[in-house]
């Protein structure tokens, strides 16, 4: 499977007190002095030694003085917040795309004359706030899926695989097919289950909650042009499938087997059902499952006990699911 890249959100910017190559202001310093230095906060801890060789290669080649400081996990924010209102604050650090800039404005230099902006190949990518630049994409990271060749192997070579080579798995369709083929023969492949994944334990879990969900919005604004993200369309045909089919493993308020055969019963095909299917699968409401499904499937089933409670509980079939649907039904109730 081809591997993808693309830009990461994470931008750098520069500092309004510096250029990027870190040139003083003051006249009266000497030769040494007046190259300037640069102080570089780094977000990433597993990348201080890269970082570090590439300040000592900088600066015997230009003679700027390089000070390179690595932030903490998870605490780059908080020390950004203390680096910047000491004396010697950040010449280059990351801003954390156009939200970040928001914290961060007053502190970055327009860089649309830079050197760096003009080796930037998509300029669109660019933080911009009227004719000014101010942050820079600065790196590329990968997206894809990691695949055991020995285990793709061995399954190609099954009778009945839904492929033969790693090259047909070139769609969702077909990863789909070939993933839940691959479990159902998990026995004979010798492996517990198709997918492994990270950890999801706090400090890891970004990976889940910012990255992995950025892919599907990333190709929802390129398809559609979209740039405001109230217009981006959430209702994904193919997640609604695999919930109402029971794949529902590690899916939030999902995963129980009472609720995954709820969902199966219920094939939901929008966002409304599943709010709906968690507010009823409890105590109490749980009597009032089968009616919802029934006026799901057939809505000439749906019964509402006066015509004006039609416009409070058409969303939910006739069914009182919600707290708030009861007190519009008490308001109906006393202006009848």
């Amino acid at each position: 499977m081809k591997f993808k890249k693309y830009l990461t959100i994470a931008l750098s910017a520069v500092m309004v007190t510096a250029a990027l190559t870190g040139c003083s202001s003051s006249s009266d310093k000497s030769s040494t002095d007046d190259k300037g230095s640069v102080y570089y906060l780094s977000f990433k801890p597993e990348q201080e030694d890269q970082w570090k060789k590439v300040a000592k290669t900088y600066e015997e080649e230009t003679g700027v003085k390089v000070k390179i400081v690595t932030a903490a996990s998870g605490k780059y924010e908080e020390t950004l917040k203390s680096e910047i209102a000491k004396d010697d604050a950040p010449t280059l650090f990351q801003i954390n795309g156009p939200i970040g800039y928001q914290n961060w404005k007053e502190y970055t230099a327009d860089l649309k004359d830079t050197e760096l902006y003009k080796h930037l190949l998509n300029q669109d990518l660019a933080i911009t706030e009227g004719d000014g630049v101010y942050g820079i994409p600065y790196v590329e990271e990968g997206y894809g899926i990691i695949y055991n060749e020995a285990i793709m192997n061995k399954y190609f070579k099954l009778d009945g695989a839904k492929a033969k080579s790693i090259d047909e798995i070139n769609n969702f369709d077909k990863l789909k097919e070939v993933a839940e083929d691959m479990q159902s023969k998990k026995d004979q492949l010798g492996i517990d289950g198709v997918f492994a994944s990270t950890s999801l334990t706090p400090g890891e879990d970004w990976r889940w909650q910012t990255h992995l969900a950025n892919l599907p919005i990333y190709y929802e604004y390129k398809d559609k042009d979209v740039k405001d993200l109230d217009k981006i369309d959430f209702e994904d045909k193919n997640v609604y499938n695999m919930i109402g089919e029971g794949k529902t493993a590690g899916v939030f308020q999902l995963e129980s087997p009472g609720m995954t055969s709820f969902m199966k019963e219920l094939k939901p095909d929008c966002l409304e059902d599943i709010i709906a299917g968690i507010s009823l699968y409890r105590p109490g409401p749980m009597a009032e499952i089968p009616r919802y499904i029934e006026g799901k499937r057939n809505k000439d089933s749906v019964h509402y006990e006066t015509p004006e409670l039609e416009s409070i509980l058409d969303v939910t079939y006739g069914v009182m699911v919600y707290q708030g649907a009861k007190r519009s039904t008490n308001t109906k109730t006393i202006e009848m």
